[in-house]
């Protein structure tokens, strides 16, 4: 609230002023936290181009789809550059109407063809997804032509923020001595899961008001990564197979650690 009153202001003072350079300097004053686009409000005005787009291979279907969508990239230059001074470190904060908030780097989105889709081909045309899924994936799903799988396809995307990688992780960040399970955490668990409210929110918080590891021990931690639905009937969390013994106790590590800078 208090940036925005800010910027509010002082669109009053550059209208009385300067209105010509009125693009120019409200860029200089809107902080990058409050620079993201609602999809679901600037979709629907149809003044952004659809196309039709083919993936070869769906992170999701795990087969060929098609789709009617909206280039990424042209949001990304329509709706966050132009509020951006400085791009160094900038993080793309992809917000699912379920809680989930994975980040990509700014400029790797650039660099690939990333896509929100829109309708699914495959749905009736009275329907933009298939009735399996459209709790999932409304209102949007992100994309990607290419077979990368080190991106991000988040369906039921409704915001993209942009923040810098300091203002994204700065109350989760560390002990140097803890920084690997930090990267582990950040890159198998921070999808879902928060530490001092900084993280998804489709799982639960883990370090605000307590800390995991003073009420769960650490061969159930273990145990409920591997298997979470022989804790817990209709787990949403999926097992984590990938996670080897050396990484669970370097990310064990990171969480016990973080229980002295609680927020």
């Amino acid at each position: 609230m208090k940036n925005t009153y800010i910027v509010l202001c002082y669109m009053l003072l550059l209208s009385c002023n300067e209105p010509s350079n009125f693009e120019q300097n409200i860029n200089e004053v809107i902080a990058i936290e409050d620079v993201f686009v609602d999809l679901e409000k600037v979709i629907p005005s149809n003044s952004i181009a659809k196309t039709t787009v083919t993936i070869e291979k769906d992170a999701f279907f795990s087969t060929a789809k098609t789709y009617q969508a909206i280039s990424l990239n042209t949001i990304i230059q329509q709706y966050l550059l132009p509020y951006i001074k400085d791009t160094t470190d900038a993080l793309l904060v992809f917000e699912c109407v379920d809680g989930y908030k994975p980040t990509l780097p700014l400029s790797k989105a650039l660099r690939n063809d990333g896509y929100i889709a829109l309708k699914d081909e495959d749905a009736p045309a009275d329907k933009n997804w298939l009735d399996s899924v459209v709790a999932k994936f409304e209102p949007y799903y992100l994309v990607w032509a290419g077979d990368e799988k080190s991106l991000t396809w988040p369906y039921g995307l409704s915001k993209i923020r942009v923040e810098t990688f300091e203002q994204q992780y700065a109350a989760a960040l560390p002990p140097k001595d803890l920084e690997e399970g930090f990267k582990l955490f950040k890159t198998n668990c921070m999808k879902c899961h928060s530490i001092n409210m900084v993280g998804g929110n489709l799982g639960p918080e883990l370090n605000h008001p307590k800390n995991i590891t003073e009420y769960w021990k650490k061969e159930d931690i273990k145990a409920f990564i591997r298997q979470p639905q022989a804790y817990r009937y209709n787990s949403k969390m999926p097992p984590q197979p990938q996670i080897s013994e050396q990484q669970f106790n370097a990310i064990y590590a990171y969480l016990k650690g973080m229980k002295t800078q609680k927020l």
